[in-house]
């Protein structure tokens, strides 16, 4: 009878560890999850199911916490138990993507499609996520799409479809879709970062302008915001405004090549040799690659 009783306790107190661990994943508390989940877990009295929701739910603490490695094992533990789960099979996709591992992230993605009744636009999303951080663009922008028939008005979709298509180069394409994104979260600097850099690439200096304007706005003491508005101004001809915005650029970060480069350039036009060459060869000291990307977005000596 004792010993009943004490197996019968046992088993309250890791439901009721299990259920303070669930509690502590709503609130963000992964410290919490992770040690009342671990004491739940350690008796091996949970029965099947809540031991299977018990290791997603360390799993998704571990990954809060950026431990990935561990949560692609408790989502794996999770899944030994009860398999196919799809939501299980995302969210170690997901980890697996984190961790680099894009072909086994592309299998869960995959498997996760298939067994939904619901062909979740994340899965899509998350799949397009893997393909192109392998450098499969193509596919990553098929997956974009089919993620937008099932949930039209996501801006993370369109923030990620642009991404891949400024890989592509296709800048026109990636900039409409970057200001869809900017839409939904308008005091987002990293928007405007991407859709000012996107059309000063795409050959648009002047329509990058605003977007450069409001991303200053939003963080002045960026030197990357000052750098790219300055590109936009050499390209537009510019060139003492350009100088204005890559001496603040440089006041902030000394070693910019870029900004060092292209001031070098703007001071040649404006008459400046010496000023210009002693520029354009200190950028060269800290990157020799420079000249050749600056070049290669149409900025010549």
């Amino acid at each position: 009878m004792f010993a009943l009783a004490a197996v019968a306790l046992c088993a309250c107190a890791s439901v009721s560890n299990y259920r303070i661990g669930s509690d502590g994943l709503r609130a963000g508390d992964f410290d919490a999850v992770i040690m009342f989940t671990t004491e739940a877990l350690k008796t091996g009295k949970l029965p099947l199911p809540m031991q299977a929701r018990a290791y997603r739910n360390r799993g998704d603490a571990y990954f809060g916490k950026e431990r990935y490695n561990l949560a692609i094992a408790d989502f794996s533990a999770a899944l030994a138990i009860v398999p196919d789960v799809d939501d299980t099979l995302n969210r170690r996709g997901v980890a697996y993507t984190a961790t680099g591992q894009f072909d086994k992230a592309l299998d869960d993605f995959t498997r996760a499609i298939k067994v939904s009744a619901h062909e979740h636009a994340d899965y899509f999303l998350n799949r397009g996520v893997a393909h192109r951080r392998k450098g499969e663009y193509d596919l990553a922008i098929a997956d974009y799409n089919d993620a937008l028939r099932r949930r039209s008005t996501d801006p993370r979709i369109f923030e990620n479809r642009a991404t891949a298509y400024r890989a592509k180069g296709l800048y026109g394409l990636a900039a409409a879709d970057y200001a869809i994104a900017i839409q939904s979260n308008p005091k987002e600097p990293s928007h405007y970062e991407d859709l000012c850099s996107t059309l000063v690439l795409a050959g648009r200096p002047q329509a990058a302008l605003p977007d450069c304007n409001v991303w200053l706005a939003l963080k002045p003491d960026n030197a990357a915001a000052l750098d790219w508005r300055g590109f936009a101004l050499f390209k537009m001809g510019q060139y003492g405004l350009a100088i204005r915005d890559y001496d603040a650029a440089l006041s902030m970060n000394p070693s910019l090549a870029s900004s060092l480069y292209v001031r070098g350039l703007a001071k040649v036009r404006m008459g400046d040799q010496a000023g210009g060459t002693s520029d354009i060869r200190a950028a060269q000291n800290i990157d020799p690659t420079i000249a050749a990307g600056i070049q290669a977005l149409g900025a010549t000596p």
